[in-house]
């Protein structure tokens, strides 16, 4: 075996090791595979196609083959220990709503199961197809299984969160067959949704991310996407799959009829005749909403596919510099971290033309050839301020999140040096009012400018990525997808009920008792109309009911919406200290109303509930 398929442990690249065909597995001894690496950063870390896949080496996109004959479903295990602070049952119900956010994309094809039996280290892992380990692990060096040969894989100590090993068909290596994610133990995850610290990485998060690579996709150019390359703490904006995954996971893995409905745009990028390697060509709806973003590869070809019909504007943009420190948002470095490093030399020295509508049909495909001239932008936004107080001054490489109403938010970029202090900050699209921009020059953060502008957030403005938008002395430049718009509810399983209701009663809140159409405690009322009511969907006690009384010429007329099939009976009492007492029979419903009419002396007040009868 060559010993240069051993991956180190810091190298962002990693070598690809051969493995002798399928057919021939069972009785050999000298078993190898071909494995690549991709792995999601931490803030300390050092420095195609709509969304950016992962490719084998001629160039074809990495996938799943979830055919009957091949692999129908994926079988993951999980680790029998998880981090050293943490609750191992709650990191495991983050990994399986990760699972079942991914499975939950509509009209695909991805398919998971897991198996009951838990890995207590990497050595145990056989070479199986189908299979999917998650495995909390310390850094440093881990021993394969004999099956794969005297080989290790590795978790960085410094710079890494977690880190998926894929292992790919030696016949058609474009087949992904087997994939191994390792997530760091020593550090302190946030399990619950619903906090926001700056300091700990929301685990579902995390395993959010490493399945898009287990599943082919390379890391993302918008800021907003859960493949973006580093990781905020909390939940952030990385939290649910983006409309980029969607259209990866549509496109790739669609059901026929799903494929059918989207469609596509394909097109060269070009500098003077010459292909330009690494220009972002973003796809966003005319209301400023960014759906989409790809890269253009070698050749200046990009394709933007998995768009939904509908009408959009392209943008050309330019990535940063392979440079380090406050010189860069978006590089070529960070969205390919595969050994083949595709877009590390992407051309960082132009600016793009104006955005280019264009009508996507489905089923269709459309060409769109760019342009683009051979000068540097005026300025790039290298950092994004966190923080939404005017005299906040924390940055990062991550989106920000605002909610709809959101009133007096302080929203802000640096860029390196110094810009004209006529500059203007604003966000794409609709809903958003501004107060007055300010630039303060450095050295309000090392030798970097800080534009910042307050915003108040309509309650209807329509929710997704923005992009942010710098214009000063009549030019603009663009930290594209890099804030998000909240929706009223979140909705990550894509069900049409609010994920807040789901994990409130469902651990994970992907699971299909939680389905909106759904009554598993049997009262009568679907999880959907329970959440209507704010009633327990598990508990058949907590009915969804709505009363109501009125009093008429010595009458009273009680109303109730129930369900049609079921029996009820009314209670009524007419002192709040006595107890309620049954009147008349349960009734049979045979409709969604129920009338009672009460025509009893009434000497003062009295109080109606209705029950449903066994």
């Amino acid at each position: 075996m060559n010993p240069d398929c051993t991956p180190g442990p810091e190298s962002f690249d990693r070598p690809r090791c051969p493995r002798e065909n399928r057919a021939e597995r069972g009785a050999s001894a000298t078993l190898r595979s071909w494995w690549i690496l991709l792995f999601l950063g931490w803030l300390s870390s050092p420095p195609a196609q709509a969304y950016v896949l992962q490719r084998d080496e001629t160039g074809r996109g990495l996938h799943v083959d979830f055919t009957p004959d091949f692999t129908p479903k994926l079988t993951y295990h999980l680790g029998s220990s998880g981090s050293v602070r943490g609750v191992l049952s709650n990191e495991w119900v983050n990994a399986r709503a990760a699972i079942g956010q991914w499975q939950a994309v509509p009209g695909t094809q991805i398919q998971f199961v897991e198996s009951p039996i838990p890995i207590t280290s990497v050595s145990q892992i056989p070479l199986e197809d189908g299979r999917v380990d998650i495995l909390w692990v310390n850094p440093g060096p881990h021993p394969l299984h004999p099956d794969f040969g005297p080989f290790s894989i590795s978790l960085a100590s410094s710079g890494q969160v977690a880190v998926t090993y894929l292992f790919l068909d030696p016949i058609d290596p474009s087949i992904i067959l087997q994939a191994i994610i390792l997530v760091r133990r020593d550090l302190d995850y946030t399990t619950a949704y619903t906090e926001a610290s700056a300091s700990r990485p929301f685990l579902e998060t995390v395993i959010l991310h490493e399945l898009g690579h287990v599943l082919g996709a390379n890391h993302s150019p918008l800021g907003t996407s859960t493949l973006w390359w580093t990781s905020g703490g909390g939940v952030n904006a990385a939290a649910g799959l983006s409309a980029d995954e969607v259209a990866f996971a549509q496109q790739v893995y669609g059901k026929p009829a799903t494929v059918k409905g989207l469609g596509r745009v394909t097109g060269t990028v070009r500098l003077n005749g010459a292909a330009v390697l690494g220009a972002m060509v973003v796809a966003e709806r005319t209301n400023g909403i960014v759906v989409s973003a790809t890269l253009s590869r070698a050749n200046g070809t990009y394709e933007l596919a998995g768009l939904p019909p509908g009408t959009y504007q392209l943008r050309v943009a330019p990535l940063d510099p392979n440079a380090g420190g406050d010189a860069f948002l978006v590089r070529g470095l960070d969205i390919d971290v595969t050994s083949a490093a595709e877009y590390a030399p992407a051309n960082t020295s132009f600016q793009g033309p104006p955005p280019t509508p264009i009508t996507v049909t489905a089923n269709g495909a459309q060409i769109r050839d760019f342009a683009v001239t051979g000068t540097l932008p005026p300025w790039r936004i290298t950092e994004v301020r966190q923080g939404f107080h005017r005299a906040d001054r924390a940055s990062a490489d991550l989106a920000l999140q605002l909610a709809p109403g959101t009133s007096d938010a302080w929203v802000g970029v640096y860029v390196p040096g110094t810009i004209a202090t006529n500059a203007t900050l604003r966000l794409s699209g609709d809903g958003i009012t501004y107060g007055e921009t300010e630039v303060l020059l450095p050295p309000v953060l090392r030798s970097l400018t800080l534009i910042q502008v307050p915003v108040t957030v309509a309650a209807t403005a329509t929710a997704g990525p923005r992009t942010l938008e710098l214009t000063a002395d009549g030019k603009t430049v663009r930290a594209i997808g890099f804030v998000e718009i909240l929706p009223n509810f979140p909705d990550d399983n894509f069900d049409g009920l609010s994920d807040l209701f789901q994990r409130s009663y469902w651990s994970p809140f992907t699971q299909a008792a939680a389905a909106p159409a759904l009554d598993p405690d049997g009262d009568g009322y679907t999880n959907l109309r329970e959440a209507t009511g704010s009633t327990n969907p598990t508990n058949a006690a907590s009915l969804p009911l709505r009363i109501s009384a009125n009093y008429s010429t010595g009458k009273i007329t009680v109303n109730a919406n129930v369900v049609s099939g079921k029996s009820y009976q009314i209670f009524a009492r007419d002192a709040l200290s006595f107890g309620w007492l049954p009147w008349g029979s349960a009734r049979l419903a045979a409709g969604e109303l129920l009338t009672w009419i009460d025509d009893r002396p009434l000497a003062g007040e009295r109080y109606y509930q209705v029950r449903r009868s066994p």
